[in-house]
């Protein structure tokens, strides 16, 4: 199911026609002052846990948010107040782009860095997300009233087995230019729908 599921709700372009940082409008806005954000963690795992968090049903209005990214992806660290700024506009561009499946995932083109930079990025990104959607446990998908409840969960395990098999890639593995392609638009399918999965109303 959860093969088919991806296929189906693939994210249409030019959602995934290039994945070049170049041209990530997010990236390029984000990425000067990230060094003096104060987050530990690699940008794309910053975004990784944003995205799970906004996929598990919070939004961009909650404080709760920040405290989240605070105690679990930075140890307890406080953020500079640039990086509370990075943080905020990330949570917002990113709900947006969840909401119009038009996410744009932070991994460098085969053009900007050698596959193990890239691999190492969806990395990053899936550990993140993982990180973010299991912060407070794992979300639920729809209403225990549905007669379909149990096949909504069985699908959002699927979905979420399968990010957390992709934090387990070697990124010096050798993977080729289609491998990495397969893996970045599946991670990405895979992201937009746990958010369908629990934010949305299911028929």
């Amino acid at each position: 199911m959860a093969a088919e599921t991806l296929q189906n709700n693939a994210l249409p372009n030019p959602a995934h026609k290039s994945n070049s940082l170049k041209s990530n409008a997010l990236y390029q806005k984000v990425s000067p002052n990230f060094k003096q954000s104060g987050f530990q963690e690699p940008l794309a795992m910053v975004q990784g846990f944003i995205l799970g968090l906004i996929a598990r049903g919070h939004t961009s209005a909650e404080s709760k948010t920040l405290e989240l990214a605070t105690s679990v992806l930075n140890s307890g660290e406080a953020l500079s107040g640039s990086g509370i700024a990075l943080f905020t506009t990330l949570l917002i561009e990113s709900e947006r782009a969840l909401q119009q499946k038009e996410l744009a995932l932070f991994v460098p083109g085969k053009e900007e860095g050698a596959a193990r930079a890239r691999v190492q990025a969806l990395v990053d990104l899936a550990y993140g997300f993982s990180l973010g959607f299991c912060s407070e446990s794992q979300p639920i998908a729809g209403s225990i009233v549905q007669t379909n409840y149990q096949e909504l969960n069985d699908e959002l395990r699927e979905h979420l087995d399968l990010i957390e098999n992709l934090t387990q890639i070697d990124a010096a593995s050798g993977a080729s230019d289609q491998d990495i392609k397969l893996v970045h638009d599946t991670l990405a399918a895979a992201i937009v729908r746990l958010y369908e999965l629990v934010t949305q109303p299911q028929s």
